[in-house]
């Protein structure tokens, strides 16, 4: 699904393309979240057309917003969502790229709920109107 997202070069080709119930549900992550959210910044490192940064700047904020499913937890998997923070931290530098483009807006989200430091973390806000507090 991700290569389909990302080699399309127009919408109508993704179209019906969901990655609902896969990755999470309503903010509960699968234990599948943890290596897609790599994949998802592998992608953000590379050209791709503007409808399919969007779908994974999305997607890349609901994993690191989210926590475990209640069904991972009682597999014995609580910290789904912290280990999806964790990965945004090692790659942040990926996020940056969009803070600053055309994607700012979700791109400051992203970076509100995993950045520790304060001040920038007050300065992504600008860009995406978020008041978040950083997740760990």
């Amino acid at each position: 699904m991700f290569r389909s997202l990302v080699q399309a070069t127009d919408p109508v080709e993704v179209r019906g393309l969901d990655f609902s119930g896969h990755l999470e549900v309503n903010g509960g992550l699968f234990e599948v979240a943890v290596p897609a959210l790599t994949v998802i910044l592998a992608a953000l490192a590379g050209d791709m057309t503007d409808f399919a940064e969007v779908e994974l700047i999305w997607l890349l904020e609901s994993l690191v917003s989210g926590d475990s499913h209640y069904s991972e937890e009682a597999l014995g998997r609580p910290d789904l969502g912290l280990d999806c923070r964790t990965l945004a931290r090692e790659g942040i530098w990926v996020i940056h790229r969009y803070v600053f483009g055309h994607n700012r807006e979700e791109a400051g989200n992203v970076l509100s709920i995993i950045e520790f430091d304060g001040p920038r973390r007050d300065y992504y806000s600008r860009f995406s109107g978020s008041s978040r507090k950083p997740r760990h």
